[in-house]
């Protein structure tokens, strides 16, 4: 499956990590207790050279520096800490249900300074009280302090989706929604804890009313489809029948 290709990352040594514990020449562990979840997971392997004896992990440790920073683990895991862009899609001039969706995005329980958010909809709808409502919207959104906040306007569908996700393409990981959906408060708090604390591989999640995909996901399979709704109900699919899938309602 071509979505297991994605999640082939270069190993990590944990040699000269900062936080690799050593009794004499041989690691017995990871202040993070990262090298230990790996192990147990069947995601790490012991090694050794001539002047050591350490772990080394089958996928990118994000934990992992050097000993001449001077960072503690709380300010690793804030800095680690992923990502996210959210989309939101608008297609009728009455703004039915936006309202709705801005106040969910808003009240999200995750920092905000690593969130942005791009609005998406058609020059066409750009008509005096539209464009009223959007500027009540939009001050919800300068007021919750998000990274970014942006706006296409767009002329050509076909380019509707390129034009929207390259404003939050810096994201780790990408939610769409429709004016009318919300995302549930605690999803990014959810998705962070399943990736940096419980070390889980998934790409896909999936809340109660939404879903956020990993981005280096939709960068590789978007162009086999031309359409984000085809393409993340492509990878909903591959990602259950592979284990890269999780859903948080129930």
């Amino acid at each position: 499956m071509k979505s297991k290709q994605l999640d082939k990352i270069a190993e990590t040594s944990c040699k000269d990590c900062k936080f690799a514990i050593y009794e004499g020449k041989t690691q017995t562990g990871c202040e993070a207790g990262r090298a230990e979840v790996y192990m147990e997971n069947g995601m790490a392997f012991e090694a050794y050279d001539k002047d050591k004896e350490f772990y080394v992990i089958n996928t990118l440790c994000s934990y992992k520096i050097e000993k001449k920073y001077a960072l503690s683990i709380e300010e690793i895991k804030e800095i680690r800490k992923k990502s996210f862009g959210i989309a939101v899609y608008i297609e009728d001039k009455s703004l039915e249900g936006l309202e709705e969706t801005i106040e969910s995005i808003c009240n999200i329980n995750y920092d905000h300074s690593k969130m942005s958010v791009c609005i998406s909809h058609s020059y066409k709808l750009l008509q005096p009280e539209f464009t009223n409502k959007m500027k009540k919207q939009m001050r919800a959104l300068e007021d919750a302090s998000f990274s970014s906040i942006n706006v296409v306007v767009y002329g050509n569908e076909r380019q509707r989706d390129y034009d929207t996700f390259k404003k939050i393409a810096r994201q780790n990981y990408i939610t769409k929604l429709n004016a009318g959906q919300t995302i549930d408060q605690d999803t990014y708090e959810k998705i962070d804890y399943a990736i940096n604390e419980r070390l889980e591989r998934f790409l896909f999640f999936e809340d109660s009313s939404c879903y956020t995909i990993l981005f280096k996901a939709i960068n590789s399979r978007y162009l086999d489809h031309n359409d984000y709704d085809k393409m993340g109900e492509a990878l909903l699919e591959e990602s259950k029948a592979e284990g890269f899938y999780k859903c948080f309602n129930g």
